[in-house]
């Protein structure tokens, strides 16, 4: 087994964050940077369906969407949608600011779930738990 990956293993299991890069002789060369501490979660996701006029565009399909952001809001919300409410994929990045406007591809008179979390830009934080599951009928 090689070093860098005994590293890993040992760190992993305290709860320390590891990087490994690799060398020109193919080693993994760990390096530490310390606890991964989660962002508190977003709450009370809403959303609605709706068709209007955003910025310069009328008859626009979309959907709505508000929630409590979670902690540290100048880091930005990863923002999810599934058909399913079970297969979620990431569609956009909100500003933290608990407001988001979808208009991406959206089908009429289909269900949609979504679900936000704080994002992990920070170096020594991580991803917070996923918000509620809120899910809307788009208008025929």
């Amino acid at each position: 087994m090689k070093r860098g990956l005994l590293f890993f293993i040992a760190l992993s299991l305290i709860g320390t964050v590891l990087v490994c890069s690799q060398s020109s002789r193919d080693d993994m060369i760990p390096i530490i940077s310390g606890p991964c501490i989660p962002h508190r979660a977003p709450t009370n996701l809403t959303t609605v369906g709706l068709r209007g006029t955003i910025g310069h565009q009328s008859n626009v399909l979309y959907v709505h969407m508000e929630w409590v952001p979670g902690d540290n809001s100048d880091v930005g919300d990863d923002i999810e949608r599934s058909l399913d409410g079970v297969t979620f994929e990431h569609i956009n990045m909100g500003y933290g600011n608990g407001v988001y406007n979808d208009t991406y591809e959206l089908l009429p008179s289909t269900i949609y779930h979504y679900r936000v979390r704080v994002s992990a830009r920070s170096h020594h934080a991580c991803a917070s738990a996923y918000s509620n599951v809120s899910s809307t009928m788009t208008p025929p």
